[in-house]
Formats: C-alpha cells, structure tokens, sequence
C-alpha cells in the first residue's frame, strides 16, 4: 500500500448528508451494497462489483480427486473472479485521504506556509460526478483517535487503511493465499481504474450486517468544515500553517 500518511479526509456529497457526518454520525453499507451498486447502475464508481474479490485473467482450473491426485478434468477461462462471501456482511465506512505531498506549496516563509491543494482532471470530473456538490473536510488524525475510541468502547474491532489499487489484467500469485486465508488485505484492494478516489476505508471485521448501520464518534465541528465541491476540487481553496516559535 502506498505509505504516505493522510493529512486529510475528504467527504462527498450533499450538504445536509455532510453536516450529519460532522456531527459525528458514520453511515456504514456492507461490501456487498456496493457491489450490488455497480451492478444496478451498470457503472464503476461509488459501486465496484470486484470488490473484496480476486480477479484472474487467462487461467487453467483443474479439478482432481484429493486422495490419488488424479486429473478428473480441466477448463480455461479467459476471465474469472474468485471472493470468499462471509467478507460480504462486513460494515465498511469509505472516505477519500490527501496527504502532505498532495499539496502544491506557493508561499513560504518562516512563520507561515501557504498552499493549495490539487486535483488533477479525471478526479474533478469524476468525484462532480459520483459523490455530490459538497466537500467535508476532516482532520484526519483526530478522525481516525475518534473512531477507533467509539470502536474500543463498543467493542468492536476494526481495520483502517488505504486502498491498495491493482491492475487485475495481470495475475498476482500472491493475492490467492490472502483471498484463501481471509487476509485482511482483500477488504483494501480494488481496481486501478478508481485509482482517482484515493480511498481510505474503516472495516469492522466482528460484526455483520444486512441493512446500513450508523455509529456517532463524535462531534467534528472543531476539526472540520463544508466547502463547495467544485471550488475544491478545481484548486480555488488553499491552506495556510502558521507556524508557531517557542518564546525565548
């Protein structure tokens, strides 16, 4: 997974949506929503029928009997996909991450650094598209304190992380064993296609779900704030960081 620290979070949507998911309420869909997602709107985006999903290109699968290793047939398949359906029930919350790099600075100097933050065109026309006309802005750092402490007290485990994007056109040996053992790493890889949602997502891995669930971590007023999605995203809004000096 790439190993830049996320700096921010960023939701989509639509402002009152937004202004909930301030107040500290997470809205979680199961894996399987968003498969059922691409699948309804015949459209990868906020859907992704690959999900938690190993995808094999061009393979030879054969069947043989376990005691004597006897070959009893085999078949190609130009394209299959192989997913273990107990990752299907999990609740997942999904937000987009920026990280210190992802900022172009254009002012410095030693009290203050000002800079903006940029999107590059298919991620501006994509993130209008699919998630809304609103943006929420989050600390990440302080998001990530206040979820896993609303976790621990509901005793609930969970798993954060970046998505890790792969192109499935080539097959990857090592992604069979972790499909097979249920390594955590399937639930954060997805297609190279969505590469420009930067996803970081939340797992909780001892619960299972049918219908959407809604946890509150808390108020995120003071760590956060609601911009116009378009502005953001086309560059039209920067940050600056004061810097503080210790008194001599």
């Amino acid at each position: 997974m790439n190993n830049r620290k996320p700096m921010l979070f960023i939701k989509f949507g639509q402002k009152e949506h937004l202004e909930s998911l301030q107040k500290g309420n997470l809205y979680l869909n199961n894996l399987d929503y968003f498969i059922q997602m691409e699948k309804k709107n015949n459209k990868k985006g906020m859907g992704d029928k690959s999900e938690a999903s190993l995808m094999l290109t061009n393979v030879s699968i054969k069947f043989f009997h376990h005691d004597t290793h006897e070959l009893a047939f085999t078949f190609d398949s130009a394209k299959t996909s192989l997913r273990m359906d107990e990752v299907l029930t999990k609740p997942v919350f999904c937000i987009m991450w920026v990280a210190a790099e992802d900022f172009e600075v254009i002012k410095e100097d030693e009290n203050e650094v000002e800079a903006v933050l940029s999107f590059d065109a298919e991620q501006q026309k994509e993130m209008l598209s699919e998630f809304g006309d609103h943006a929420l802005v989050i600390e990440a750092a302080r998001f990530i304190e206040a979820l896993e402490r609303t976790l621990d007290q509901m005793e609930l485990c969970c798993a954060t992380g970046k998505i890790d994007y792969i192109n499935y056109s080539t097959n990857k040996n090592a992604h069979l064993p972790e499909l097979m053992n249920n390594d955590l790493s399937v639930y954060f890889k997805k297609d190279h296609s969505l590469s420009y949602q930067k996803e970081f997502r939340a797992v909780i891995l001892n619960k299972d779900i049918e219908e959407p669930i809604t946890i509150n971590i808390g108020d995120m007023t003071s760590f956060s704030g609601i911009l116009p999605s378009p502005h953001l995203l086309s560059g039209g809004f920067g940050v600056k960081i004061n810097l503080k000096h210790e008194s001599s």
